[in-house]
C-alpha cells in the first residue's frame, strides 16, 4: 500500500503544480476537484480499489495542505 500511496502522492504533486488546478483569483488555492480528476484519470482505479484510492487521496491532501 505504501507504493500506491507514493504513486498517488507523486501524481498529486504534479497536478498541484499545474496552474490550471489553482483557483482563479486566489493566492494559490488548490482546486482539489481538478487535482482529483487529473490523478484519477492517470491512475484509473478499478471498482475494487476506488475506496482505497479516495482514502489515500484524502490522507495525502491533508498532508500536502499542512
Amino acid at each position: 500500500m505504501e507504493d500506491l500511496k507514493r504513486v498517488i502522492r507523486s501524481y498529486m504533486e504534479e497536478a498541484i503544480a499545474d496552474p490550471q488546478n489553482i483557483v482563479a483569483g486566489t493566492a494559490g488555492e488548490i482546486n482539489w476537484n481538478f487535482v482529483d480528476a487529473d490523478v484519477y484519470m492517470r491512475l484509473n482505479p478499478v471498482k475494487e480499489t476506488v475506496d482505497l484510492y479516495y482514502k489515500l487521496f484524502e490522507e495525502i491532501a491533508e498532508e500536502l495542505s499542512a
